[in-house]
């Protein structure tokens, strides 16, 4: 073979290679990257428009967990926050700017929202607001009405909604009215939030960037968790129903329940990113915690901001609660009643449980003594209850069971 022949070979073989790198640079395009010296400088939050709340909480790609019971006050709780954040005014959280917001929406009717409505214009007068204000913020919360999608279906007419009506942020309320799958996977839990949902926040395909809240259920409460054994401060970042998926994806979490001795208010705890909403507490300390109130004759959530009011209700709160074993001891510990009221007490309960068939012993009424009341010294119900059984006809008959003498 010819010097000049295998050069020619050599070209030819070099020049199909070519092609064939080019062919696969072709169907493989470079990856698209950035690298930090793209990033650029930090500017002051408030020229950033990706940034939404104050102390960067929540902006563009970001998600709000909001979990409570059911029946607590969430859908009104959410309407509240939508009305303040759209004319940029603080509720939970400070915005930076005025925020164009959507609620989307699947447990309230008509009637109920035009209930929330009324409520909300009401509590907005008394804490200041023109009616001109109440107005426009009425006029620039949308409603997207959605029915029958649940999943991808959702997700895709979601992005449709965006592309259509651009917003700042969109609330669902409830996420599991919408989500479609098993809530507890987190293979579904994935599916639904980073393949359908973060594309819609991110501004993939065109849309707004935006942000979303999702409003969550709790999950049933096992029975430690109603004794107050578990507290928000020990599991409020898991406390919705559903994978830990929603807790890893979320950028914010915010729970609240029932505060234990005051009906109608409930303990706030922000358990993802809450210290930078820089809350108060009654000596004016940054908390993570908050207490809010419904108002009494409308539909209108109120924070607590009496110094007083919060000391008296934050030493009583769901964190600090006694479970209800050690209140029913400190209401032994507590009881003032006399021997001879407990022992009458006693003689009632025997003659009662005999005629309605139940065998009393000397062990059944200690046991009744015990729960309800303390031993007092020297002497206690149950020996004074033995001294004047007899005189209401209460005997014993050989096995130790008390038994009626006379009527």
């Amino acid at each position: 073979m010819s010097e000049a022949f295998e050069q020619a070979l050599a070209q030819e073989e070099a020049a199909a290679r070519s092609d064939t790198l080019t062919q696969v640079t072709a169907s493989h395009p470079k990856p698209v990257y950035t690298t930090f010296a793209d990033l650029g400088e930090l500017i002051p939050e408030e020229q950033d428009k990706s940034v939404f709340f104050r102390n960067n909480w929540l902006g563009q790609g970001g998600g709000l967990i909001l979990t409570a019971p059911s029946g607590v006050g969430k859908s009104s709780l959410v309407i509240q926050a939508l009305l303040h954040w759209q004319l940029g005014q603080e509720f939970l959280a400070q915005p930076l700017q005025t925020l164009k917001c959507a609620l989307v929406q699947s447990e309230d009717s008509r009637r109920d929202m035009q209930e929330i409505k009324s409520g909300m214009a009401k509590g907005l007068l008394k804490n200041g607001w023109t009616q001109s204000e109440i107005d426009q913020a009425f006029a620039r919360i949308h409603i997207w009405t959605c029915v029958g999608k649940m999943g991808t279906d959702f997700t895709d007419w979601l992005h449709r909604q965006q592309s259509e009506d651009p917003c700042d942020v969109i609330a669902i309320n409830p996420i599991q009215g919408f989500f479609g799958g098993d809530i507890s996977k987190q293979e579904d839990a994935s599916r639904f939030l980073r393949e359908g949902l973060d594309p819609i926040l991110k501004g993939e395909g065109g849309t707004k960037p935006c942000m979303t809240v999702l409003v969550q259920h709790t999950t049933k409460m096992s029975g430690r968790q109603k004794e107050g054994n578990s507290t928000l401060t020990d599991y409020g970042e898991y406390l919705g129903a559903g994978s830990h998926e929603f807790t890893d994806w979320a950028r914010a979490c915010i729970g609240f329940i029932k505060h234990k001795s005051a009906p109608g208010t409930f303990v706030f705890k922000a358990t993802k990113r809450g210290s930078r909403l820089k809350w108060k507490d009654a000596n004016g300390q940054n908390t993570t915690e908050r207490i809010m109130t419904h108002a009494k004759d409308y539909i209108f959530w109120l924070e607590v901001k009496d110094s007083d009011e919060l000391k008296k209700l934050n030493g009583t709160s769901q964190e600090s609660a006694p479970s209800p074993r050690s209140l029913k001891s400190q209401e032994r510990t507590d009881n003032v009643h006399g021997t001879e009221e407990n022992a009458i007490y006693l003689v009632k309960a025997v003659r009662n449980s005999v005629n309605a068939g139940v065998i009393v012993n000397n062990q059944l009424i200690r046991e009744w003594a015990s729960d309800r009341w303390k031993k007092i010294p020297g002497r206690t119900a149950v020996a004074r209850f033995e001294e004047i059984r007899g005189q209401h006809g209460i005997g014993k008959d050989e096995q130790g069971n008390y038994t009626i003498t006379t009527s």
